[in-house]
């Protein structure tokens, strides 16, 4: 069986994207697709081997080190804004990802996911709860153990963090167990 990981960089043609990804030994698949086009056929096959030597990945300029734990994303309530490399290390052992979208102001975690029920139940949410409309950035699955490097450059304002994937076999995204979060980037 092979190692679980998905990493998924949106560019646009013409652009270039880099991404540092930390693999564990194993043999590893590259594929290529677009959006809404199935899996292609693995375009490359590579093998990971040995263990990556203490302090490989220190030389990586790191300004925002962010756990995605059981269920939690461990952002702070305040960042900086402007241009930065976040490493998002994946804690659990279950698949994460990061949805980051703008918000109006900080938000509960009641709130985000009372606004999100209602988006999924199909009834307008409550005056108070979070509607999910600004996207500004994410990540496709982060495997459990696996640490990955974005870059992200926000502007000062609100944002709220999610995780809409569900456990494997289940059913409910991991933003109903709690995963969900919210801060404020100022100047």
């Amino acid at each position: 069986m092979l190692p679980s990981l998905c990493w998924r960089l949106d560019q646009d043609p013409g652009t270039t994207a880099s991404a540092i990804i930390d693999l564990a030994p194993g043999t590893w698949s590259v594929v290529l697709t677009s959006d809404g086009a199935e899996v292609a056929e693995p375009v490359l096959q590579l093998t990971a081997a040995g263990e990556v030597p203490d302090g490989a990945t220190d030389s990586i300029p790191t300004d925002l080190v962010v756990n995605l734990g059981e269920y939690v994303f461990d952002f702070p309530d305040n960042l900086p804004a402007g241009p930065q490399i976040w490493q998002l290390t994946n804690s659990h052992t279950v698949p994460h990802h990061l949805i980051l979208f703008g918000a109006d102001r900080l938000y509960t975690a009641d709130e985000i996911t009372g606004g999100l029920a209602a988006l999924f139940m199909g009834t307008p949410p409550a005056e108070d709860g979070f509607v999910p409309a600004a996207f500004v950035l994410g990540t496709s699955l982060i495997s459990g153990g696996v640490s990955t490097w974005i870059e992200a450059d926000l502007e000062p304002g609100y944002y709220v963090a999610i995780c809409f994937l569900p456990d494997p076999g289940g059913e409910d995204p991991h933003a109903f167990m709690g995963m969900v979060d919210s801060f404020e980037v100022t100047a």
